[in-house]
């Protein structure tokens, strides 16, 4: 469909958008504003042109689209390519651009095909294992999750579409990952526009040939559109917050998004990189929610280190947030004790003796005295230690901490003495 008939098509879908926002519109189309902080609703839509009278700004649904998502305007550069295919894929209106200018033909055919991919996936073929994990038709079809029941005639039609060479450079002939009955999961870039696919096992998937294991998750190769070290799953959504998430895989963010939590993202890569810490360090607070096995503490202690906005949730029992989540629900989750650095180190620490606690009692007793009592019940708790005990262990490394400062200060008197010249004025 040609880009004009697009946008006619696009700019009716207002209604669609704002509840895509849980934005609710009153009997009289009135609604608190998305856009700034409104407490009187003074957000008002008619004929599909939005107005706030508080922050007195108002537009269409580009222009909404433009200030809630940071795509670009009416007018901007890559509005064609960007913000139009985008709302399109969202609200399923066909739309098929022409090659932008300033855009390596192969950049734009790749990002062609995963749009292919991403609308064309089987829901119906992949009930059972949807059920399996909780997710209704409608939800897996709203997530961009599902599985490709006719590979074989699929690829035939990429190829004659878009060209062997190019299919084959968008990784699409990796037959263990859209081959193997495994569930896929469509990753969207910053603007929310398909850019490769997560596939996770099922009963079905068979091991690689000459193989007995098969590997539990697999990603889209790295090309032009898709860089696994640089992106998070569902940071297209979770940029909208002050406040993230962070978690481990798919279906951790996406049994979060399920209960009620759209502003959690995952991580791609076993390890996470300087570009990917670098977009977290732009969020109000971080929560990080890892798995709290040995290798997800070891991240969350980098993690901690490297970003002063962020704190890390105590997940008993080192379950991952999916398994968490299903067992106790949301207001649980919201309730996990959040640990900054020294908290999760004394959490993951292990006390096999009196040495232990006091070096513990210690790392306590450096902390803020906000999370003191909370650190001493940890190391209690953990070391089997009493309460009080640990108590008066943390009140007695604190005033040898207290008494070493005051030494300093009276030694730096000593030696350099303080002049102190008082003028009365009468």
């Amino acid at each position: 469909m040609a880009e004009t008939t697009a946008l006619d098509d696009l700019a009716k879908k207002l209604p669609e958008y704002l509840a895509w926002h849980n934005v609710k519109l009153s009997a009289k189309n009135m609604a608190i504003c998305p856009v700034h902080h409104d407490t009187d609703a003074s957000f008002h839509v008619q004929d599909n042109v939005w107005y706030c009278f508080g922050c007195r700004r108002g537009g269409n649904i580009f222009a909404l689209a433009a200030l809630l998502e940071g795509l670009p305007a009416v007018g901007e550069e890559h509005f064609s390519t960007h913000t139009v295919p985008t709302l399109a894929d969202r609200f399923d209106v066909p739309y098929e651009p022409v090659v932008p200018k300033g855009v390596p033909p192969v950049e734009h055919h790749i990002r062609e095909i995963y749009r292919h991919v991403h609308k064309n996936l089987n829901q119906r073929n992949f009930k059972g294992e949807l059920k399996a994990r909780g997710y209704t038709l409608k939800f897996a079809v709203d997530q961009g999750i599902g599985g490709i029941a006719k590979y074989t005639e699929m690829i035939n039609y990429l190829v004659k579409t878009w060209g062997k060479e190019t299919v084959a450079k968008s990784g699409l002939f990796n037959r263990e990952l859209f081959d193997s009955h495994r569930l896929l999961f469509t990753i969207m870039d910053h603007y929310g526009r398909p850019c490769g696919f997560t596939g996770r096992a099922t009963a079905k998937t068979p091991p690689p040939a000459g193989e007995t294991d098969v590997v539990k998750y697999i990603n889209t190769y790295n090309n032009v559109v898709f860089k696994k070290g640089k992106m998070f799953y569902n940071m297209h959504v979770a940029k909208r917050y002050p406040v993230v998430y962070l978690m481990e895989g798919t279906t951790d963010v996406l049994t979060a998004v399920k209960l009620g939590l759209p502003n959690s993202v995952a991580v791609l890569s076993n390890n996470i990189t300087v570009e990917q810490v670098n977009v977290l360090r732009s969020f109000t607070k971080v929560v990080i929610a890892l798995d709290g096995d040995e290798g997800g503490t070891g991240k969350i202690i980098n993690l901690l280190k490297a970003l002063p906005n962020a704190v890390a949730l105590h997940i008993p029992a080192a379950k991952d947030p999916d398994a968490y989540l299903n067992e106790h629900g949301l207001d649980a989750f919201f309730k996990l004790d959040e640990l900054e650095a020294r908290g999760w180190h004394l959490t993951n620490k292990k006390y096999n003796n009196v040495g232990d606690v006091k070096e513990a009692a210690r790392v306590a007793a450096n902390s803020n005295p906000l999370y003191r009592a909370l650190f001493a019940e940890i190391i209690a708790t953990r070391s089997k230690t009493k309460l009080q005990t640990v108590i008066d262990a943390v009140k007695h490394e604190d005033q040898l901490i207290q008494r070493y400062r005051l030494s300093k200060i009276a030694k730096a008197i000593e030696t350099k003495p303080i002049n102190l010249k008082l003028e009365v004025g009468l």
